[in-house]
């Protein structure tokens, strides 16, 4: 992220020399490699304190409080100017960052969430190539659900394929919610700006992660207690056959992990969240992070073109191909290298589901 700010300074001086302006862009980022939450902690206070800089980065759930607090400030003027440099970012990223009617962010990256499956489990249990191959098919139509999985999970655990079915997020974090979104409930109200919690829903989200582990016996009881590493490394060793997971870890199984693109394409696939009714509609989540300029910016005329330049085609498309994250935008042209990734381009696929 910081090295596409960098590149796209440089773009954008060259263009400000051929236009003949004065101006010229410095970028200073400040990269940070802590907790998430210590992240949001110390934006908050730079904001309480003014001592933020023009662009800030993080995820699009922030946009409302930070509007609402009157921190950051709405980008309609200035993409009015940039709409043909911006038009095939996809909509439903535009979606998330709006609030109260207006546009408060310009999406950065973005990913999805699915369940991932050892397909040579499958194999194993004596699945034929065909019906590996349509599995997520039957997701998608509604035909294969969260309760079919946790069957085949079973299955190959009494098989002795893998000693078990499936492991989630060991921490509370959002991927609950494909969950609680399977089972049929809902997130707001229908005018979007009331939050809802169906208790009747979260009660079968809470008998469902109680069963895997004491009465279907496919999730260990120290699911909470596991380390990220381990986990990570275990789907690569095959110790579960399911993965409720995104599309970085792909990436990160790659990087740290070892796993080959052979074992990848040989061993492993995956699918939206299955719905838990048969005929229902799966699910999944995504979770951009967006660039939000400071209502304290003294020059965010220049600040949202240098956020346009950063999110150029070829440099969105880089990153995303090295972090695992997927593409804001459908310019397939801009980096051949991301666009000939079945992974990627089947992957961002599952944001119509988020």
């Amino acid at each position: 992220r910081a090295t596409n700010l960098q590149i796209a300074a440089e773009r954008l001086n060259a263009e400000l020399a051929q236009a003949g302006a004065p101006e010229r862009v410095k970028v200073d980022t400040d990269f940070w490699t802590g907790q998430a939450q210590q992240y949001g902690q110390r934006v908050l206070l730079a904001f309480q304190s003014g001592d933020i800089p023009d662009i800030v980065l993080n995820g699009h759930e922030f946009i409302g409080r930070y509007a609402t607090a009157g921190s950051i400030r709405p980008l309609d003027d200035l993409l009015a100017a940039h709409q043909t440099a911006l038009a095939d970012v996809y909509p439903v990223l535009w979606q998330a960052v709006r609030f109260n009617g207006q546009i408060w962010a310009l999406p950065q990256d973005t990913e999805a969430r699915m369940m991932y499956v050892r397909t040579d489990h499958l194999h194993k249990l004596g699945w034929s190539a065909e019906a590996i191959a349509g599995l997520p098919q039957r997701v998608e139509q509604g035909d294969f659900t969260l309760f079919d999985l946790v069957e085949l999970a079973q299955q190959v655990k009494e098989a002795g394929i893998a000693p078990w079915g499936l492991y989630h997020h060991p921490t509370g974090a959002v991927d609950v919610f494909q969950i609680y979104l399977a089972f049929g409930g809902h997130l707001t109200d229908e005018t979007g700006a009331q939050l809802v919690l169906n208790t009747a829903v979260l009660k079968e989200l809470l008998q469902y992660h109680h069963d895997l582990v004491y009465r279907w016996k496919i999730t260990p009881a120290t699911m909470a207690n596991i380390p990220w590493g381990t986990i990570l490394k275990s789907f690569v060793d095959g110790v579960m056959t399911f993965w409720q997971g995104g599309t970085w870890h792909r990436a990160e199984w790659r990087s740290n992990y070892g796993l080959s693109d052979d074992a990848w394409t040989s061993n492993m696939s995956f699918f939206p969240i299955p719905p838990a009714q048969r005929g229902g509609r799966p699910n999944g989540i995504s979770h951009p992070m967006v660039y939000m300029i400071s209502s304290r910016s003294k020059h965010p005329q220049l600040a949202f073109p240098l956020l346009v330049h950063a999110s150029a085609a070829d440099l969105n498309a880089q990153h995303a191909l090295h972090s695992g994250h997927l593409a804001i935008r459908a310019d397939e042209a801009a980096l051949p290298s991301y666009s000939a990734d079945p992974f990627l381009r089947q992957a961002t696929g599952l944001l119509r589901y988020a």
